[in-house]
């Protein structure tokens, strides 16, 4: 049997290649990522704002939280100051009545001031605590600074404990108390807005 002759179809025309590349059957396209792109970058775009929202809401809650610590000390000195600067009340005779000639010292308005301060501290704290707000770090916190004012108080009441310290006692009890505000305040703040379970509270004091 003789093998075909390759030479056969020699008579035929040449098929031009791009006539060729022509007629062939298109393949699918590959399918476009585009739409996946423009899916992922709107859910990061999402998750950004979001983001930001809860910063912002955030660093709104912590300027709150410095506005009310300073004012709440400032609050009660303001009251304490107006009633001692009351004027001695007079008679109807033309001479006031006899006063006292004894000053008090400045330690001992400051310590007046601030066993004031420390009572209106308390009973702030005693009306505004709320158990249903009540994070992790918040509470580790309050719990740490609760058992310091025990001990400052432990101090105070002791009788070796020196009179030349009390003031600086009293001084360091309503600074824990100020904090022991502060935390309260933050939580609440914080779960007004939403970031009670995702925020750490900050000692700003």
């Amino acid at each position: 049997m003789q093998p075909p002759d390759r030479y056969n179809n020699a008579g035929r025309e040449p098929v031009e290649i791009a006539d060729a590349l022509q007629r062939a059957p298109l393949e699918a396209p590959p399918q476009s990522v585009w739409p996946q792109l423009q899916a992922e970058l709107s859910r990061s775009e999402q998750h950004l704002q979001a983001r930001s929202a809860r910063r912002h809401r955030h660093w709104l809650a912590m300027a709150a939280i410095l506005l009310l610590a300073a004012a709440i000390p400032a609050f009660w000195l303001d009251q304490s100051s107006d009633t001692s600067n009351q004027q001695p009340v007079t008679t109807s005779g033309d001479q006031p009545t006899a006063t006292s000639t004894t000053t008090p010292s400045p330690d001992a308005n400051e310590l007046a001031l601030l066993r004031q301060e420390s009572a209106a501290l308390e009973a702030w704290l005693a009306t505004a605590s709320d158990d249903t707000v009540i994070s992790a770090t918040g509470d580790g916190l309050r719990e740490a600074l609760t058992g310091r004012v025990q001990y400052v108080d432990a101090l105070i009441t002791d009788p070796q404990t020196s009179p030349n310290t009390q003031l600086p006692l009293w001084r360091e009890r309503v600074l824990l108390l100020r904090r022991l505000a502060s935390i309260e305040s933050s939580e609440q703040l914080l779960a007004v807005s939403g970031d009670a379970d995702d925020s750490q509270l900050v000692m700003a004091f």
